[in-house]
């Protein structure tokens, strides 16, 4: 069974004390996998630190630019949960600590069809790139999956929004389609962007998505969903009878 998108919440953002808002997750079903991506302006920790939403694990590692402006500091993070049926349409509260009131964003996206039980995510990990230096682009570092059947994500945060569409890209013949394409104004503004095809264990590589717009900082993650093992009908062999 292939890993296919199945939706992504409308973009949540706050820029006000306290910081912190609710996310409305899509309709969804038992055993998809909800990711959440978050991105916060402010990079000071622990005292501003971008808390874990109930019932999620963070996957991955905390990332962060600083790009000498507010505007453009980045700090981002990610968490998974595996979704049970109550989560469709659930509110899902994000936060940081403090009270600053620099922008706070989130966007959730939901991914069906992988593994049922344990990590979804293939054992390669997430390769995490970042620039302080702006620019119109969302740069993804290079990635090889150890699995050979595996759905690969490209999820990233661009600082400040953009007024141009996302576009889907190739990357060594893969073709990866756009999935979650959101900007807001809120505080100092910010896009995300999301990108994914199944792929095959051969290596991708470094590549630079085209984000035409106000420039700024970026960071984006690059990882894999497992799918499902699909069985192996079994055969069933009619007995012998002597004619």
């Amino acid at each position: 069974m292939a890993v296919t998108f199945v939706a992504a919440s409308t973009i949540g953002s706050v820029a006000a004390n306290p910081p912190s808002f609710n996310l409305t997750l899509p309709t969804l079903e038992a055993d998809d996998i909800i990711i959440i991506a978050v991105m916060s302006k402010n990079i000071v920790e622990a005292s501003n630190e971008i808390n874990t939403p109930s019932g999620y694990t963070e996957k991955g590692t905390k990332t962060e630019v600083d790009s000498g402006t507010a505007a453009d500091d980045m700090r981002t993070a990610m968490f998974y949960k595996r979704a049970v049926g109550g989560d469709s349409g659930a509110s899902v509260t994000i936060s940081r600590a403090g009270t600053d009131v620099l922008g706070l964003y989130a966007v959730a996206t939901v991914w069906r069809g992988a593994v049922k039980s344990g990590d979804p995510f293939g054992t390669t990990g997430i390769t995490i790139q970042g620039s302080a230096t702006a620019g119109d682009i969302i740069g993804f570092a290079a990635h090889d999956p150890a699995e050979t059947d595996v759905h690969v994500i490209h999820d990233g945060w661009k600082a400040d929004d953009t007024t141009t569409a996302l576009a889907s890209f190739v990357n060594d013949t893969t073709t990866f389609d756009v999935r979650d394409d959101q900007e807001t104004i809120t505080g100092t503004d910010a896009t995300h962007g999301a990108w994914s095809a199944d792929r095959t264990g051969a290596p991708l590589a470094a590549i630079n998505v085209d984000c035409i717009g106000t420039d700024g900082s970026y960071i984006g993650y690059v990882y894999a969903l497992l799918p499902e093992p699909i069985g192996i009908p079994s055969v069933v062999v009619a007995p012998y009878r002597p004619t």
